[in-house]
Formats: structure tokens, C-alpha cells, sequence
């Protein structure tokens, strides 16, 4: 699998600056502490695993690189609603048409955005280890550009659900935790572990695949 170095490190900035705004948004609106936290932000990033046919064949590797940012409010500490989107990029080799055969630079670009529900196994405020489960509706847009070809856009609706843990950064840094919760950062931190798959077809061909991340949460 080749990736532009530039376009991985553009991908990395990009996601920290957008998490960096989105902290200093909620954190400043969020001048008083309430009993429970009720919005919160996730950063995650990973590997993602197409289920497209022979998708080795033309990019050297069966997963690539995935950016994720969420965001969502919470009904309940248990019952959350939200939106997240994720960026997942490739580069390799295309499929020439006239011979059939591999030749020319292919950049294979997907961005799932999903709408989600997620219900989390939280019954105590110090609690260390938060399982949860979600899921709910996926649009992916993609993009594949081949070099001297037309390029290939477009979208398709499809389904998510994923599962994982949530390891709380608070009880490992209680003192950083008691200076958050008098208003200056998050309620609640943790770490976070997920697997995650969607399905999404066009003209027949599977978008989705299956998603191993790992990240941050932080509640307000």
C-alpha cells in the first residue's frame, strides 16, 4: 500500500485542529457544571478494511488508514444520539481498459458519515471500564480517481453498528480530573477502543468494511 505523505500528515492536522475547536467551543460554552455531563466529543483513528473484491489486487494492502470525529447528546448517561464522519484514503494502481491489465496511478477517497444511536453499560460515576454498543444510518460518499481516466464519484445509503469500550481518564488522573470538572475542560475523559462496520451499495458493489479505531472521548 502506498500513501502521499503529505496527504497523511494534512489528514493527521486537520483532524487535531478540528478537535482542538470543537474543545474550545464546547469548553467555553459550557461555563457551568450540571449533575451529568450532556454533549460529547470523540477523535478516533485506525484501520479500515474494505470489503471491496479484490481490493489487494490494486492497492497492495487489504486496509488503510481511517480519521474519525463525532460528536453527540446524551439523553441519558446510557442514551446517546449523534453524527460522526470519517476520512478514508488510498493510493494504487488502476485497471487499464483496453488490456485489462494494471497500470496508472488510482487515489480511492471514502468519507462515511453516520447518524447514530449508542447505548452505553454506565451505572456508576467513577466507573473504570464503560462498554457500549450503537448503530444507525451510513451515507458514503467516494471518489476514485485513475490516472488518464474519467474519475468516479458518488454516494450510497447503508447501515453501521459498532461496539466498544470506554476506559476512564479521570480515575488515572483524578487530580487533573478535579481541576476539569470546576470548569475548565471536560467532565469526563476516557479512552476509547471500537470496532466498527458498515454496508453501503452501488450498482451492486460493497462500499462498507470494518473498522478497528482507537481514540478519545470527552463529555461536557
Amino acid at each position: 500500500m502506498r500513501l502521499h505523505s503529505n496527504g497523511y500528515w494534512a489528514q493527521i492536522i486537520t483532524t487535531c485542529t478540528i478537535a482542538m475547536l470543537a474543545f474550545s467551543f464546547f469548553n467555553s460554552a459550557h461555563a457551568r457544571k450540571s449533575e451529568r455531563p450532556h454533549w460529547s466529543l470523540e477523535v478516533k483513528g485506525g484501520r479500515f478494511t474494505p470489503d471491496i473484491d479484490n481490493y489487494e489486487t490494486f492497492y497492495g494492502n487489504d486496509d488503510t488508514s481511517e480519521f474519525s470525529i463525532g460528536f453527540g447528546y446524551k439523553f441519558l448517561r446510557q442514551l446517546e444520539v449523534g453524527a460522526q464522519a470519517s476520512y478514508i484514503q488510498d493510493d494504487g494502481v488502476g485497471l487499464l481498459p483496453l488490456n485489462q491489465n494494471l497500470g496508472g496511478q488510482v487515489a480511492y477517497t471514502l468519507v462515511p458519515v453516520d447518524v447514530f444511536v449508542l447505548f452505553r453499560a454506565v451505572f456508576a460515576k467513577n466507573q473504570w471500564v464503560v462498554p457500549y454498543i450503537g448503530g444507525g444510518w451510513t451515507r458514503a460518499y467516494y471518489r476514485q480517481k485513475i490516472q488518464n481516466q474519467d474519475d468516479v464519484e458518488g454516494k450510497a445509503d447503508g447501515y453501521h453498528a459498532r461496539a466498544g469500550i470506554q476506559i476512564s481518564l479521570n480515575n488515572m488522573a483524578p487530580g487533573q480530573a478535579a481541576v476539569a470538572q470546576k470548569g475548565i475542560g471536560p467532565d469526563y475523559s476516557y479512552l476509547i477502543f471500537e470496532a466498527k462496520t458498515f454496508s453501503a451499495k452501488k450498482d451492486g458493489i460493497e462500499l462498507g468494511g470494518t473498522s478497528y479505531l482507537f481514540g478519545f472521548l470527552f463529555e461536557f
